[in-house]
């Protein structure tokens, strides 16, 4: 069931309950006054009657000189008066029928309702008799012999004819006036709630794919603020999904490009050491020669997975935080890269100033200062220079290596720090490179809340600062 359907049959039940109810609350109170004035009537109706009664007897007194009647005289004058009675009478002594219709109304309403007069008082009592209801009067007349009582009943079935009518209109009318406002109402609430539909359209659009979706803010304050939540659940829907895209693409491409750079060598290796198991009538030239290649592929293939494995696992390594003198760690990194630069026939130049203290992973940030010089020797030429310094600078404490190589074009530095991303293929290849260093750098500067700033110009070189904060 929708919402404004549900509020269709809510508020007209509501309503019908509310109106009915005041209505008869109403009608139910009129219909007491009109039965207390009734009643007042009928009790003043009652004792003109029993006035005039006891008159008749004081006129018959006169008429007849006497000071006292007797029994069998009052009983007369009381009998004629009751022949003569409009409305319904009954005279009784001792509960014994004196006068008065034995069976009529008043005769069986008496019977029925049980009623005992008291003494000096009138009493009065609705009953109701084979469909008609009856308002039963009763007296005591005291007379110069005896005791008498004295009722009398009337008709007053009108009055409830007249209420139970009147509950009816009531009951018709509230319906009429209930489903008029209840049309009203439902005329509002599909016009207050129209742009739920359109919330609910767009929400589907966004389920269904469509994540720029937006909804334009409308109605009721309610509403807006429905609006502009879905607006902002469709944002972040919008940005998680690009950013889950985006690693996704990273991965593809990570995977492609390792696949194609893992074809290269194991080509090689595989081609070579084929014509080793086949030729054997090879020169040693030339088995020395296809041998190196092998080695050299194979130290390409160990190098590439090394560094695959340390950039799959960077975001996930536990560092192993401790206070560095970085100028030991300087030392240290000197002396093992030396040999490498000496074979290149290349120049190393490594500063570091003193009471340099960090709190880093030694062996994680040995790895990056490797790479970076590394990077630096394969993009300078034979008998070139490289510059490694650790210095201050304001708050901030900095790690540099500097080149004076080929350098690179501005689009390129943007792209360097990606995996597998080289700006020179063939020579990275020659030189045994597969385009992680720079981005393994990068990674490992994050988890240490540092990070790298390459600066390059084509043709005069590249510096890689690796800043501390």
């Amino acid at each position: 069931m929708k919402l404004w359907q549900k509020i269709f049959i809510i508020t007209l039940i509501l309503t019908l309950a509310g109106t009915q109810l005041t209505a008869y609350l109403i009608a139910y109170r009129n219909f007491r006054h009109s039965v207390d004035a009734e009643r007042e009537r009928l009790i003043t109706e009652h004792r003109l009657f029993i006035s005039e009664v006891e008159n008749r007897l004081v006129y018959r007194k006169f008429e007849t000189g006497k000071l006292s009647l007797s029994e069998e005289e009052t009983e007369a004058v009381l009998k004629e008066i009751i022949a003569g009675e409009k409305n319904e009478a009954l005279l009784l002594k001792n509960d014994k029928v004196i006068a008065g219709r034995l069976g009529g109304n008043t005769d069986k309403a008496r019977e029925k309702s049980g009623m005992q007069i008291e003494e000096s008082s009138t009493g009065i009592i609705m009953t109701e008799l084979d469909g008609i209801t009856c308002a039963l009067c009763g007296s005591e007349i005291k007379t110069d012999s005896d005791r008498y009582s004295v009722y009398t009943s009337y008709d007053v079935t009108k009055t409830y004819d007249d209420y139970h009518a009147e509950v009816r209109n009531i009951r018709h009318i509230s319906y009429i006036v209930s489903f008029a406002i209840a049309a009203v109402l439902l005329v509002f609430v599909l016009l207050t709630l129209r742009p739920l539909t359109t919330i609910e359209k767009e929400i589907k659009g966004i389920a269904g794919g469509e994540y720029d979706r937006r909804i334009t803010p409308e109605g009721s304050a309610e509403l807006v603020q429905i609006a502009k939540s879905v607006n902002e659940m469709a944002e972040a829907i919008e940005e998680n999904v690009g950013g889950l895209q985006k690693v996704a693409d990273a991965r593809k491409q990570f995977i492609d490009s390792f696949a194609h750079e893992m074809k290269t060598p194991l080509t090689s290796i595989m081609g070579f050491a084929d014509i080793l198991r086949i030729q054997r009538n090879l020169k040693d030239k030339q088995r020395v020669e296809y041998a190196s290649i092998i080695l050299e592929e194979a130290k390409r293939l160990r190098s590439l997975s090394g560094k695959l494995l340390q950039l799959a696992t960077a975001d996930k390594v536990l560092l192993e935080l401790a206070p560095t003198d970085m100028r030991e760690l300087f030392r240290d990194i000197n002396i093992a890269i030396l040999p490498m630069i000496v074979n290149q026939g290349m120049k190393l130049e490594v500063t570091c100033e003193e009471g340099i203290v960090l709190n880093i992973d030694r062996e994680l940030i040995k790895s990056l200062v490797y790479n970076l010089i590394d990077n630096a020797v394969k993009a300078s030429e034979a008998g070139g220079e490289i510059r490694v310094d650790c210095s201050r600078n304001g708050e901030h404490t900095v790690i540099s290596v500097m080149d004076f190589g080929m350098g690179m074009k501005p689009e390129d530095v943007k792209r360097v720090t990606e995996p597998f991303y080289m700006v020179d293929k063939s020579r990275a290849r020659k030189a045994g490179g597969a385009g992680l260093g720079l981005s393994l750098c990068s990674e490992i500067a994050k988890q240490h809340g540092a990070k790298l700033k390459i600066t390059s110009e084509a043709g005069k070189g590249t510096v890689v600062m690796v800043i501390f904060g």
